[in-house]
C-alpha cells in the first residue's frame, strides 16, 4: 500500500478523529478543542521554475471552542509527487507533512514536523472524511495507535465524535 499523495481525491473537508503531539503544552492545548476540521482546497494552478513544478493548495484549519470557531487558512507547497507537503507560515515557523499508510479507506493519517524558536514536535493526526463521521472502527483505530507508539508519541487524544463541527456558514472568531 502506497502513502495517499494530495490530490484530487484528498481535496475536501476532514475531520480530525485522533491525535498526539511530542510538544506537551501543545498536547493539551488540543484536549480543549471540541472539534476539528482541516480542509485541503485548489489554490493557484501549477507553476514551473527551473523545471520543478511546484502546486499550491489552500489548508484551512477550523477549531471549535464549545460554540465560538476559529479558522486559519495556509498555503501549502507539494512536494516528491504530493505526498510530501511545506506549509507556508510566513516564516513563524517551519511545518513540514507527509501522509503516511491506513488501512481506513475514508480516512488519512498525517505526520508533522514542527520547527520552531519556541517549539520542536512530531504530530501524528488521524483525520475522516466529513461526511462519513468521525468515528473508526476498532482496528483502524488501533493501526493509528500502533503508528503513534512506534513514533515514540503520548497515547493520543480522541475526538468525541458527538459533537458538532464548525459549519461553512458559522464566521470565525477574532483573537
Amino acid at each position: 500500500m502506497d502513502p495517499p499523495r494530495l490530490d484530487q481525491q484528498l481535496l475536501r473537508k476532514w475531520a480530525l478523529v485522533a491525535g498526539s503531539l511530542s510538544h506537551p503544552a501543545s498536547l493539551e492545548s488540543l484536549k480543549t478543542r471540541d472539534g476539528i476540521t482541516m480542509e485541503f482546497s485548489p489554490s493557484t494552478p501549477n507553476t514551473t521554475q527551473n523545471s520543478n513544478t511546484t502546486t499550491t493548495v489552500h489548508y484551512t484549519q477550523t477549531n471549535r471552542f464549545g460554540s465560538r470557531c476559529k479558522s486559519l487558512t495556509y498555503n501549502i507547497s507539494l512536494i516528491n509527487d504530493n505526498s510530501t507537503f511545506q506549509f507556508d507560515v510566513g516564516g513563524r515557523f517551519n511545518l513540514t507533512g507527509v501522509f503516511l499508510e491506513t488501512s481506513c479507506p475514508d480516512c488519512l493519517v498525517m505526520k508533522w514536523e514542527v520547527s520552531s524558536r519556541r517549539r520542536e514536535s512530531t504530530d501524528l493526526y488521524l483525520l475522516r472524511k466529513t461526511e462519513g463521521g468521525r468515528e473508526v472502527e476498532e482496528e483502524e483505530m488501533e493501526e493509528f495507535r500502533k503508528q503513534v507508539e512506534c513514533m515514540g508519541l503520548p497515547p493520543p487524544v480522541v475526538m468525541e465524535p458527538g459533537n458538532a463541527l464548525c459549519g461553512s456558514y458559522e464566521l470565525p472568531w477574532k483573537h
